[in-house]
């Protein structure tokens, strides 16, 4: 039916009830003559399409504002910001690269932008290098800085054969001691009291070490001779001995 065979009223009416029912999708209505009626209130927005110029809710690049406001929501350059009611602090929306993959981290980088860092390789270490998280395989610790590990989650292995390892046991130390263990300056083998007591090489040691302690006995206790007379030391039969 035409508007144009309607009341005026009746038009009236139907156009104030649509109206209605647009104003009230976005603005409080108590249903009465009130001060409250006409404040936004909650929105409902439709969902947008693939379609360019379609998507729900777009902002607009701008300037942000000059003194923070409880609840607000910004858009300036590349960042959107929401501001707290606590101390009224605003704070930068942390966005991140959808192209990352699963394992990655993100870090906050210079200008407070979340940056990728992907996925290590197996058995790396997360460090700091430059001032940024980094990857590496052969981690290493400052001058400046200690690290204590328990024994029993500590083990030495080889790095060819991995079945090959070693570990520290503590448990003999006196409760409240710290001992200190001093390597050599050379390059050699360590021998544990088992190989001292079992093994040839460290037995055929202590051998040269008795035949050297025989000979400094018998220089010790030679009797002096003149100049240019010399007598023949008895450790140089002891040497062809067997012991």
């Amino acid at each position: 039916m035409s508007n144009a065979y309607l009341p005026s009223t009746v038009i009236r009416v139907i156009g104030g009830e649509i109206l209605n029912q647009y104003l009230s999708k976005e603005h409080y209505n108590t249903g009465s003559d009130n001060a409250a009626n006409g404040g936004h209130k909650t929105i409902t927005i439709r969902g947008g399409t693939a379609s360019a110029g379609t998507a729900p809710l777009k902002f607009t690049s701008g300037t942000l504002l000059t003194t923070p406001e409880a609840g607000a929501m910004e858009f300036a350059g590349d960042n959107y910001y929401l501001t707290q009611t606590s101390g009224t602090i605003r704070k930068k929306v942390a966005t991140y690269d959808p192209t990352g993959a699963t394992g990655d981290i993100y870090y906050r980088d210079g200008s407070g932008y979340f940056t990728r860092l992907a996925l290590g390789s197996t058995n790396d270490v997360l460090t700091v290098s430059s001032g940024l998280p980094a990857w590496t395989s052969t981690p290493t610790i400052g001058n400046g800085s200690t690290i204590t590990i328990k024994d029993a989650n500590f083990t030495l292995q080889d790095d060819a054969d991995t079945t090959k390892q070693a570990k520290f046991q503590l448990s003999g130390i006196t409760s409240g001691q710290t001992r200190t263990y001093t390597l050599p300056n050379t390059s050699d083998a360590l021998a544990t009291q088992t190989y001292v007591n079992t093994g040839g090489h460290v037995r055929a040691a202590a051998r040269l070490f008795r035949r050297r302690q025989r000979d400094a006995i018998h220089r010790r206790h030679r009797p002096k001779l003149p100049a240019g007379l010399h007598i023949r030391c008895p450790s140089d039969r002891l040497q062809r001995r067997a012991y």
